[in-house]
């Protein structure tokens, strides 16, 4: 991936296609990849608001609101809530929708509150919109990749093929790896493209795949304008230092702050596409500014796009990265403990969002995570993912793989 020698901010390189000045609503506002893009509409000359909620999960204190910048309007309120929705939707020309929930494990055992804030807070907001006229409104929608499930893998023998769910009986004995449906022989991760067939492992990704769902019926009946960002794993300054439930850069960093080893579930294998937020919010600009975006995918009623790195980076690599930007040595421990609902891997083919948006990721993982950190030192926090594994573990949804002799082989 091409190195950024001043990466930050990487917000400003799309160029709008038709210049206009716009009026745009960023749900959950005041959070972490809020907070970024509010800044970069600004850059561009927009107008922003915010709703948000302030949900003390994210949001340790009110800071966030204390740094807004006086030119954003701010409402506190919830999504969900259609008279605050109103209020917040009233003159605005575009909308960025980032207010979730968005903790896989936590997701599994708060499955109505997940359901309730991701799914009735996207219908209430396209209930808002409908009430007060679609006009020429674009509507972008940050969803995820969980919404894939596993990613594309290949076969030596057989090429590319599709990894279901892993075998719960299969991971209790260790055994973390996909292996070929057909051969039995071990994979290896390929790009994932926006065609692949969504198969969610998680309540979370269960409400990222039906807000994009909402999002589509409401762009094939209704003709709302609307672009689905499916972003990858999301890291950088500003992201919440409290929440134990999301952001694993984010775990690692208070753990070694702390003088805590760095736990690495399964063996530290499992790898993911990380991306930086200055990224994300690059291709957010461009999802808005852009006249016309064409479908990724002809049969879809949206235009769906990856936003990653296109670079896949196991957890173990993650954590050394991480180390070495911190100036911390911090140990590295490999366990055999395993989360259910998490996936062994998938990373972006992003393609597509180059074609369409003009979209490539340009900050490297050396150069993220030295940004991330140096903001993360300067603040307040405490290590907190005792708390979150302990809640998962009594769930039995953090489980410690029961290692057999020969751990190899999944039979």
């Amino acid at each position: 991936m091409q190195k950024n020698q001043n990466p930050l901010p990487a917000l400003v390189r799309i160029t709008p296609q038709d210049g206009a000045r716009m009026r745009v609503l960023v749900t959950g506002g005041l959070g972490f990849i809020g907070t970024h893009t509010v800044k970069a509409l600004l850059l561009r000359g927009h107008e922003a608001r915010v709703l948000d909620n302030l949900d003390p999960q994210i949001h340790s204190d009110d800071g966030a609101r204390r740094r807004l910048d006086p030119r954003v309007e701010c409402i506190i309120g919830d999504v969900r809530n259609p008279d605050d929705v109103a209020l917040a939707l009233r003159d605005i020309d575009a909308v960025v929708h980032l207010a979730a929930l968005t903790g896989v494990g936590q997701s599994m055992y708060k499955m109505r509150h997940y359901i309730d804030v991701n799914c009735s807070g996207t219908a209430t907001l396209l209930d808002g919109i409908v009430r007060q006229g679609i006009g020429s409104r674009r509507f972008v929608l940050a969803s995820s990749r969980a919404v894939y499930g596993e990613g594309a893998y290949a076969c030596d023998q057989h090429g590319e093929i599709r990894v279901t769910k892993r075998d719960p009986v299969v991971l209790a004995r260790g055994v973390f790896a996909p292996r070929c449906p057909a051969c039995g022989a071990p994979v290896h991760a390929v790009p994932t493209r926006e065609d692949v067939l969504p198969q969610a492992a998680s309540v979370y990704a269960l409400t990222k795949l039906q807000q994009e769902q909402q999002v589509g019926l409401a762009a094939d009946t209704l003709g709302l304008p609307a672009v689905v960002l499916r972003y990858f794993n999301v890291y950088g300054s500003q992201q919440s230092l409290s929440n134990p439930y999301t952001g694993i850069a984010t775990i690692f960093f208070a753990r070694a702050r702390a003088g805590r080893a760095i736990e690495l579930y399964e063996g530290g294998e499992p790898s993911r596409d990380f991306v930086h937020v200055s990224d994300v919010v690059a291709a957010n600009i461009a999802a808005l500014e852009i006249s016309h975006v064409p479908k990724a995918n002809a049969a879809a009623t949206t235009a769906t796009f990856n936003v990653g790195s296109g670079v896949s980076t196991s957890v173990r690599r993650l954590a050394e990265v991480l180390s070495a930007a911190a100036g911390q040595a911090a140990p590295l421990v490999t366990t055999t403990m395993y989360r259910r609902g998490d996936v062994y891997a998938c990373y972006a083919d992003t393609t597509s969002a180059r074609s369409a948006l003009g979209f490539t990721a340009r900050v490297s993982l050396e150069e993220g995570m030295r940004e991330f950190v140096r903001w993360a030192a300067s603040q307040r926090c405490g290590d907190h993912s005792e708390r979150g594994a302990a809640e998962l573990s009594r769930l039995g949804l953090l489980t410690n793989a029961i290692v057999p002799a020969h751990v190899g082989d999944p039979q």
